[in-house]
């Protein structure tokens, strides 16, 4: 929790656009890894394996409520630097926030997270090509968002 805590929140938080739901689902995270432990391969890296639960709560999280994420409050950028609250920092938020979440998600790990393609691949369970793609089509889309067009 101490290593990773910050960073699935950070995802969560974003993917959501709730703060709230966000510590749940992290709270949530780390029980299920903590129940999943003893069947842990430790072969597997632990970041890709613990963002893939987190993944998967979030996905559940939207199938549950068909809901699309509101924009990210402030507080889930505490880790963004001082100019945080800037207006363009804003409306990368809102525009993050109306991604579809499959592109979202994959645009997170990849440019916040730092993920390798393969790090992605492991978390969502999707080929090389889909990731790629996926991260194509969110940059595509995000472009649009933050000049004003629909995607």
């Amino acid at each position: 929790m101490r290593v990773y805590g910050r960073q699935i929140y950070s995802f969560l938080a974003r993917a959501t656009g709730s703060a709230e739901e966000a510590r749940e689902l992290l709270q949530e995270t780390f029980v299920r890894a903590l129940s999943a432990l003893p069947g842990l391969d430790p072969s597997r890296a632990l970041r890709p394996w613990l963002f893939r639960i987190a993944s998967n709560l979030s996905a559940d999280y939207f199938r549950r409520f068909r809901r699309r994420p509101t924009v990210a409050l402030p507080e889930t950028l505490s880790h963004a630097p001082p100019y945080a609250e800037s207006d363009s920092r804003i409306d990368m938020e809102r525009a993050l926030g109306e991604l579809p979440p499959i592109l979202r998600e994959a645009l997170l790990m990849f440019h916040m997270h730092g993920m390798t393609i393969a790090e992605i691949c492991e978390v969502t369970g999707l080929g090389a090509n889909t990731v790629k793609s996926r991260l194509r089509r969110a940059r595509e889309c995000l472009r649009e968002l933050l000049e004003g067009r629909e995607p």
